[in-house]
């Protein structure tokens, strides 16, 4: 009887998530539709179910999930709401978008009036950083850094008053980030290109936090090189870390090369004042472009010092050994020097004759060894603590 309720449990804990689900959906759908009868402007998006929100921040966690936020220029706050509204031409839209809501994206793009290179190259991978501007509108590719150093692609596009992003990588909350900075801020987003600004910000914010941390991985490999090195994982260790600062290095040059492209271009969908927020972006990248030159200067210092402590390392094993050797060479000499077994040596027939040589021996080494730690010549391993 136990055993039966158990399993009729197990069934439930399965069944009932499934069929809320199954319900919420569905409810959900009426009642869109039912206030897209009731209300036609709300037939922009009609085809796709997905209207277009005025002056909104739109992120999609799942498909038949959204959550919505609008950025208040009045008053200079965002605020959450559910209503579907239409935008104006005072009005800026963000829509914002991650890897699990690839195909609500698709959707979007397809519904928009827009260049079909520019849907081509918003929807598809690039290998570098690029931007390309088109008659009214923009495609800027990205790369920003994960906690783990993984570099994750950012696709954004860019109108008068419409962005639309997309990041690959799901943990980089990009739009937590920018309206926790649009509301403690009090951000006046008049324009495009503010949303534009604070999307790099927060992109290069995570490259600066991945260059603290490669500080101080950079540290600890100098600590336990100085420790050990002869470590078997300390080789591999630095070769990974010299390649991935090398690989850095090559996203983040095309990504000043972006930023210069907008601000010397004339880039059309900026305000006046805008270039000189970008011009502080170009300043903060090309110190993490110095910094990563830095870092990978001392990768390469420290393959030398590898190799020299190594060196250093090894001859002060030949050295020890070589002492050693030195200490027993009299021993060696006296235990051929009395094995001769000539006829007339009297040691050979004395009652004391064992028992000398072997104090002799324990004498001449001990004194050997003596004489050797006067001069400093017994080699001491340093320790970095």
């Amino acid at each position: 009887m136990m055993v039966c309720f158990f399993i009729l449990y197990d069934k439930l804990v399965i069944i009932l998530p499934q069929l809320f689900r199954f319900f919420a959906t569905n409810i959900s759908s009426l009642l869109f539709h039912y206030h897209e009868k009731t209300n036609p402007k709300m037939r922009l998006f009609s085809s796709h179910n997905l209207p277009i929100l005025a002056n909104t921040i739109l992120e999609i966690y799942l498909k038949e999930e959204f959550h919505l936020k609008r950025y208040n220029i009045t008053n200079h706050s965002v605020e959450t709401f559910d209503e579907f509204l239409l935008p104006t031409k005072d009005e800026i839209l963000w829509y914002h978008f991650n890897n699990n809501s690839f195909d609500e994206l698709i959707t979007i793009i397809e519904s928009l009036d827009i260049h079909p290179l520019a849907k081509k190259k918003l929807l598809h991978s690039v290998h570098k950083p690029r931007i390309n501007i088109f008659k009214n509108e923009a495609i800027l590719s990205l790369y920003a850094l994960t906690k783990l150093f993984k570099p994750t692609k950012i696709n954004i596009l860019v109108c008068s008053n419409l962005i639309i992003s997309y990041i690959e990588d799901h943990e980089i909350d990009l739009f937590k980030y920018v309206t926790q900075e649009f509301s403690q801020n009090y951000i006046k987003v008049d324009h495009a290109g503010h949303v534009l600004y604070q999307i790099f910000h927060e992109v290069i914010e995570k490259f600066l936090i991945s260059i603290d941390r490669f500080a101080n991985e950079i540290e600890e490999i100098e600590r336990d090189l100085f420790n050990d090195p002869f470590r078997k994982d300390l080789d591999q260790k630095i070769f990974n870390w010299k390649v991935q600062l090398q690989d850095l290095r090559q996203l983040v040059e095309p990504q000043v090369n972006v930023i210069t492209q907008i601000v010397e271009a004339d880039f059309p969908f900026l305000s006046q004042d805008a270039g000189f927020y970008f011009n502080e972006l170009k300043e903060n990248y090309e110190r993490i472009i110095n910094a990563l030159d830095n870092f990978k200067e001392s990768m390469g210092g420290i393959i030398e010092l590898q190799m020299s402590l190594k060196s250093d390392r090894t001859n002060d094993i030949m050295k020890t050994l070589t002492l050693i050797s030195a200490i027993f060479l009299p021993m060696s000499f006296i235990a051929g020097f009395y094995g001769m077994n000539f006829v007339n040596m009297p040691e050979l027939n004395w009652k004391y004759g064992y028992l000398y040589c072997i104090v002799l021996n324990i004498l001449i080494g001990f004194i050997i060894s003596i004489y050797f730690n006067v001069k400093g010549w017994w080699g001491r391993k340093h320790q970095i603590k």
